[in-house]
C-alpha cells in the first residue's frame, strides 16, 4: 500500500509498476490525479485485477487524458467527476459518482478482485486544500489570523446548509506547536442564492459554494482575523495542521469532521502556509 499526496504523469509519460503474479498494489492519492496525453500505466508481472487506485476525499475531478493506456481499478467516489479522454484504453474498472468517457474510449473490464481484510469506516469528509496560520507576535495587539480553503462532503448527512443557517458550524485549528486555542464559529450565515452562502460575524468572514455537479459537495473559504497571542501562541505555527468541524442543525445528530494537511512552508517569522499538491 502506497500513500501519495498527488499523482501527475505528464504528456508522453510512462508509469511502470513491477511485481509478481500474486502482488497486490494499492495506491491511495490524497490530492490531484492526472494522467497526461499519450501517457501509459504499464504493469510488469502484476495483474490488472490486483491493482487498485483510490483517490481519497472530496476535491477536483480525476482525469485520464486522451490517447493513453491505464491499468487497474480507479475509485474516485468522493470526487465531482472522473474524466477519461478520447481514444484511451482502460484495462481495469472505473468507479465514481459521475464518469465521462471520450470518443472511442474503451474499458476492458478487469475489476480489482484481491481480498482486502479489515474494518471499513465511512467517516464524514473534510478535505483541507489550503490553510494559512499566522501567530500574534505582540501581547498588546491581536495580529493573528487563519485562512482556510476546504471541501465538505455532506453526502451522508445532507444537512450542512441547514446547520449553516442555524449557526451550527464551528471550526477549530491546531498545529504541532501552540496554535491550538482557535475556534471559529460560522454565525450570521445566510443563503444568498441556490449555490452560495455568506457568513459575516465580527472578525469572521466565510463564503460557501455548492458545487454544480453535486449539491452535497461544498467549497468553503473562511477568514478569521485579530486573533490574540493567547489563542495563537507566541511561536511560529508548525506543520501538520489539523482542522476539526462540528455540524449541528438542531434536529439531526451532531456530525464531527476532521482533515489535516502537512505540505507546508514557513513564511517570515509568523506565518505558516499549507497547500495540498
Amino acid at each position: 500500500m502506497v500513500d501519495i499526496d498527488a499523482l501527475r504523469v505528464g504528456q508522453d509519460g510512462t508509469l511502470t509498476i513491477k511485481g509478481f503474479a500474486d502482488t497486490v498494489v494499492v495506491f491511495r492519492i490524497a490530492g490531484a490525479f492526472r494522467i497526461g496525453t499519450r501517457s501509459n500505466v504499464v504493469l510488469q508481472g502484476v495483474q490488472e485485477t490486483n491493482v487498485l487506485w483510490v483517490v481519497q476525499g472530496a476535491g477536483p475531478l480525476v482525469r485520464v487524458s486522451s490517447h493513453s493506456e491505464f491499468r487497474g481499478t480507479l475509485v474516485a467516489t468522493k470526487r465531482t467527476k472522473l474524466s477519461v479522454g478520447a481514444f484511451t484504453n482502460v484495462y481495469g474498472a472505473l468507479i465514481g459518482k459521475r464518469i465521462r468517457m471520450g470518443r472511442e474510449t474503451t474499458v476492458m473490464h478487469f475489476p480489482f478482485s484481491a481480498l482486502l481484510q479489515g474494518a471499513t469506516v465511512d467517516t464524514p469528509n473534510l478535505a483541507v486544500r489550503k490553510v494559512n496560520l499566522r501567530n500574534s507576535v505582540s501581547p498588546n495587539r491581536a495580529t493573528g489570523g487563519v485562512r482556510l480553503n476546504a471541501i465538505v462532503d455532506d453526502t451522508s448527512s445532507k444537512n450542512f446548509g441547514a446547520a449553516l443557517t442555524n449557526n451550527g458550524v464551528v471550526l477549530s485549528f491546531e498545529d504541532a506547536a501552540d496554535f491550538d486555542q482557535v475556534a471559529v464559529s460560522l454565525s450570521g450565515c445566510a443563503q444568498r442564492s441556490t449555490r452560495i452562502f455568506l457568513c459575516r460575524s465580527g472578525d469572521t468572514r466565510a463564503t460557501i459554494r455548492v458545487m454544480r455537479d453535486d449539491p452535497n459537495i461544498y467549497t468553503l473559504t473562511v477568514v478569521r482575523r485579530r486573533l490574540t497571542i493567547t489563542q495563537t501562541g507566541a511561536v511560529q505555527p508548525t506543520a501538520p495542521v489539523t482542522v476539526t468541524m462540528t455540524q449541528d442543525d438542531g434536529v439531526h445528530p451532531l456530525v464531527t469532521r476532521s482533515g489535516s494537511i502537512s505540505t507546508c512552508r514557513k513564511r517570515g517569522q509568523a506565518t505558516l502556509t499549507c497547500h495540498m499538491p
